[in-house]
């Protein structure tokens, strides 16, 4: 888990680095987005089914974050579940974009393999 939320860290991290930024780029991320303009609310992992919930200022901040975790190892099956816009009233009626994601958590090369071989989640079938 550590190396999948050091990821979720670097997508959520400005790149000041002009090589980093070449490197990001590499990969399809904006490397000039500000991850200030997107808030996670709420982020559930279980069983590696993972939830992440929040907030962002405009679609575009929304297709950037889904475009970093899915250009991401430790993300699969990444699916926007709500994307609606709404106006926050404690934020002088600010109008955001609340979204609500779901993505199947890789944590490294046996996970690779069970996701590949379809018995990633077999714990779920004998329940």
């Amino acid at each position: 888990p550590v190396k999948m939320l050091d990821e979720l860290s670097r997508m959520l991290t400005p790149i000041d680095d002009p090589k980093t930024k070449l490197q990001v780029q590499s990969r399809g991320w904006n490397p000039d987005w500000d991850p200030k303009r997107l808030w996670i609310d709420g982020f559930i992992e279980k069983e590696r089914k993972l939830t992440i919930k929040g907030h962002a200022r405009n679609n575009e901040d929304l297709a950037e974050f889904l475009e970093r975790l899915n250009s991401s190892r430790h993300f699969v099956n990444v699916r926007l579940n709500l994307s609606d816009a709404v106006k926050i009233q404690k934020l002088n009626d600010a109008k955001l974009v609340q979204f609500d994601i779901s993505a199947v958590v890789i944590y490294g090369p046996a996970d690779v393999k069970r996701y590949a071989a379809g018995t990633l989640f077999e714990a779920d079938r004998k329940k």
